[in-house]
């Protein structure tokens, strides 16, 4: 964790600066904490079931289950998403987009653990493409591939 930490400050340009603050911790600790999100967690956990397969757990069925699980459930909840934002009308029906949001997210960090990535890889990613137009690294893309 903190080595992911690490490069993802290095990244974003945030001084790793190792000043005490008023609780005592440094400027990095303080960092960690901020990273150490429920989605951080949330991957951690999906990584831990990857490599240990306890028998009562969910995510170890779909890794058991194989890619063509993996995908039909992440195809699956993207479809219940998209279902449920055609109808949002109420609070109660965002709370159903938000449901279905995470849903949708937990069956993606399982799609990337399976292809051994992580949620560094795509932030790597997504910070390449800061200050770039969409239209034009779109446009990139089409000309690279074959």
């Amino acid at each position: 964790m903190r080595l992911r930490t690490v490069l993802a400050a290095r990244k974003t340009n945030i001084p790793l600066v190792y000043q005490k603050s008023s609780k005592n911790q440094t400027y990095f600790d303080m960092i960690l904490q901020k990273n150490n999100t429920n989605l951080n967690q949330l991957f951690d956990i999906i990584e831990q079931r990857k490599t240990e397969m306890p028998p009562d757990s969910y995510t170890t069925s779909l890794f058991l289950g194989g890619m063509e699980q993996i995908c039909a459930k992440f195809e699956e909840e993207s479809q219940e998403l998209i279902d449920a934002t055609k109808t949002i009308q109420s609070d109660s029906t965002k709370k159903q987009v938000i449901h279905e949001a995470a849903d949708l997210m937990y069956h993606f960090f399982v799609l990337l653990a399976s292809c051994d990535l992580t949620l560094c890889d795509v932030e790597n990613e997504l910070s390449r493409r800061f200050g770039i137009s969409g239209l034009i690294e779109k446009s990139a893309r089409n000309t690279q591939q074959p």
